[in-house]
């Protein structure tokens, strides 16, 4: 199994899922990959190439998620205004706002198991 990381399906390191997967001396068993989108016409612009050229062997699984970059960055201030060093402090407001987004961003919206065709010969 391989896992990929990119900050977008606009990034240049999203290509290497399509290499993957249509590679012919390897046979993609399992391909983890986070990618971030805009919207679902980005994902589906992603997804649609990877889906037509893969392999009838191939189970493509893509999963929607919701606010995961704002929960992420709320994090990361947490982090920072709750060192002693801090000037400013994590606010019981912050953290109501942060358990909001939390909420938001724990399950994904929706997700969707995609199998390609057999490719008729």
């Amino acid at each position: 199994s391989h896992a990929l990381t990119c900050e977008s399906v606009k990034d240049d390191n999203s290509k290497a899922i399509k290499s993957w997967i249509v590679s012919k001396s390897r046979k993609p068993s399992l391909l983890v990959s986070n990618l971030n989108a805009k919207n679902l016409a980005e994902i589906n612009s992603f997804v649609s190439p990877i889906y037509n050229s893969a392999p009838a062997s191939t189970v493509i699984f893509v999963a929607v998620q919701k606010g995961h970059v704002q929960a992420q960055k709320m994090e990361n201030m947490k982090r920072t205004l709750q060192d002693p060093r801090a000037s400013l402090m994590w606010t019981d407001e912050m953290q109501k706002n942060f358990d909001n987004i939390l909420d938001q961003s724990r399950f994904p919206v929706a997700t969707y198991w995609l199998c390609p065709k057999p490719v008729k010969s």
